[in-house]
């Protein structure tokens, strides 16, 4: 059941926000399954009633899409652990211990806690994915100068590149470097203390720790470990605590001459509000991009996973699913997921018609989604930090005026939409001012090289 449901939530992965994913739906277990009938655990009724009131509909389409059959979900409260550090790739399901934990985490936990000043008594020990490891990184033309970078910084911390700072859209392998690095200091060093957090969780500990008056072992935690590793840095723009409690972190650790890594999913300079003096800390060391994996990475990449779940996969069907997916590693995975899944089901063959068969209402599904114009304003807004009603209204700022005319790019390009129908979108704008919005972002394409490069991001999101 786990392999089951391990196919499902990938499924879900990819139509439902990273945040909402992360926050409701990935820590759900399938408790079980009769036909038109599924059971779905979580471990707390503030789950359950959100899952019940805003996601079963989701939950619902996506089992009966598996199971080829209208079934029903029904969501209950069972009492099981959550590792909540350990990112979902959708595919190679760990082994779980007596306690539900992959048996891989015993073992690290186990190291990071024998170790002297590991961490606080108030903090866990680290966890960390032991298959998210340098050997396992499949290096490729899109993320090169990232792997090396990452590799140099965990074989001499505090010496190579500090800080480095990783960039990229959404499954490409910043995650998955970060692991490796951790791990690598840690293998190397067993005596090293690192943080390895997200901007989010760095965030809420903050506040936790002002609430309670403990603001001192907040820092203590933070400022004296041997190597800091933040993910999603740009979540920290727009919050001026944060911002000030991180600046004198960052200060504290590179001055100390330990090692500090972020990722980000864009380069410092264009995280919208996100304070001058961290902008130009953050610059201070190598900054290093993560594109989309071209056909031969993303060949190379189906290969190594099937051989790693020990799978023997026909040639024709590993060059068509990395025809078939372009985007991202992660949306990659999820498409052999389901179809390796489907087959196990079925007790079918892996053959080029099946897996055809298995991807298209999901390739159809999201060309219909992603080519919408309101569609293609969310995803704008989400990547620029704005709300919609700042990028469709009449605001001149600077920081709206730009997302409003990417968006109308976008749909020009993207979506082929008319003028007229764009400026519809955008409270009724007339079609000079929308020409005029495509016509700029057309010609800065040719001088700015990060605009390019977030406008490549943005059509990632989209599938475009």
């Amino acid at each position: 059941m786990v392999r089951v449901w391990s196919a499902v939530l990938s499924e879900l992965e990819l139509v439902v926000s990273k945040a909402n994913f992360e926050t409701w739906i990935k820590n759900t277990r399938l408790v079980s399954y009769e036909p038109g009938l599924c059971t779905i655990g979580t471990n707390n009724g503030f789950t359950k009633g959100r899952l019940e009131t805003k996601y079963l509909p989701l939950l619902e389409k996506a089992v009966s899409s598996y199971f080829k059959e209208s079934t029903k979900v029904v969501c209950q409260i069972v009492a099981f652990p959550v590792v909540d550090s350990l990112p979902s790739n959708g595919l190679f399901s760990p082994t779980l211990n007596g306690n539900g934990f992959p048996q891989h985490v015993d073992n690290i936990r186990a190291s990071t806690a024998s170790r002297p000043g590991a961490a606080l008594p108030s903090q866990p020990p680290l966890t960390l994915n032991a298959r998210f490891s340098f050997d396992t990184f499949v290096v490729g033309n899109n993320n090169r100068l990232a792997h090396a970078a990452a590799v140099a910084v965990a074989e001499s911390p505090g010496e190579a590149y500090n800080p480095l700072f990783l960039y990229g859209g959404v499954g490409l392998g910043k995650t998955h470097l970060m692991h490796a690095i951790s791990q690598f200091i840690l293998g190397k060093h067993p005596e090293k203390t690192i943080q390895y957090v997200s901007s989010e969780k760095f965030t809420n500990e903050l506040i936790a720790s002002i609430r309670s008056n403990k603001t001192e072992e907040f820092r203590q935690r933070y400022r004296t470990v041997d190597a800091l590793l933040i993910d999603d840095v740009q979540f920290i723009a727009g919050k001026d605590s944060t911002q000030e409690e991180f600046f004198h972190t960052f200060n504290a650790i590179y001055e100390a001459g330990h090692q500090i890594v972020l990722t980000s999913d864009r380069p410092p300079k264009a995280i919208p509000t996100l304070e001058a003096r961290l902008q130009s800390r953050f610059a201070a060391g190598l900054i290093a991009d993560i594109q989309k994996p071209d056909f031969e990475t993303r060949t190379a990449i189906l290969t190594a996973k099937a051989q790693e779940r020990g799978l023997n996969l026909p040639q024709e069907v590993i060059y068509f699913i990395a025809s078939q997916i372009s985007s991202n590693i992660r949306e990659l995975e999820g498409a052999l997921t389901r179809i390796v899944s489907h087959c196990h089901v079925h007790g079918l063959p892996i053959n080029k018609e099946i897996a055809a068969n298995v991807l298209s209402m999901y390739t159809q599904r999201s060309a219909e989604k992603k080519l919408s114009l309101p569609h293609i304003i969310d995803v704008v807004c989400d990547f620029y930090r704005v709300e919609r009603e700042q990028i469709t209204g009449t605001s001149r700022r600077k920081e709206y005026v730009c997302p409003r005319q990417i968006a109308m790019y976008l749909m020009r390009e993207k979506a082929e939409a008319s003028l007229n129908q764009i400026g519809s979108e955008f409270g009724g704008k007339d079609h000079t001012t929308v020409l005029h919005a495509c016509q700029k972002i057309t010609d800065l394409l040719d001088l700015n090289d990060d605009l390019k490069k977030e406008i490549g991001e943005l059509e990632q999101r989209l599938g475009a």
